[in-house]
């Protein structure tokens, strides 16, 4: 029996949700990147991955430097062609700066911050985030892994599609 209400209960909530994908162009501490994302809105809850890459290193500087993210947003002030709310952001990107095995950085992202949208199906928004950004790498002195932490922020320019 509580298999069939969780059942439901996923059905129920992805009959009633509203699907957006999203083109974006936004400036980190790392780069300057653009990408594509996906939403899923439940209530008054959208859900969103996506997937980006880095401008400068990827294009200028001929090395791949992928971002994927995922998030929720909550839309605190939601009018019908409106929305504004907190948004919190996890964004895992890496970069492969040498031919060297141990030549890699990750960087991970944990931001919170503020998203606004307008239109109804084809829409504009921004998104501004600040918070935390650990970039791993190894130490080219002690050849040893080497973690650090620093302030990380995003403003993001989103051009969106509902359907």
């Amino acid at each position: 029996m509580k298999k069939l209400i969780v059942i439901l209960l996923f059905v129920w909530g992805k009959s009633f949700g509203q699907n957006t994908i999203s083109t974006s162009f936004n400036y980190t501490k790392t780069d300057f990147f653009h990408g594509i994302e996906y939403g899923r809105d439940v209530y008054t809850c959208s859900f969103f991955a996506g997937f980006e890459y880095g401008v400068n290193r990827t294009v200028f500087q001929s090395r791949f430097f992928p971002k994927a993210k995922g998030g929720v947003y909550y839309r605190a002030l939601n009018k019908e062609k409106f929305n504004l709310g907190p948004v919190i952001q996890y964004s895992y990107a890496y970069l492969r700066y040498s031919k060297i095995p141990d030549g890699t950085v990750s960087y991970h992202e944990l931001n919170g911050g503020l998203r606004w949208r307008y239109g109804q199906h084809w829409q504009i928004g921004q998104t501004l985030l600040i918070g935390g950004l650990w970039e791993r790498g190894r130490s080219t002195i002690y050849q040893q892994p080497v973690t650090s932490g620093t302030l990380g922020f995003t403003l993001q320019i989103d051009c969106i599609y509902a359907f």
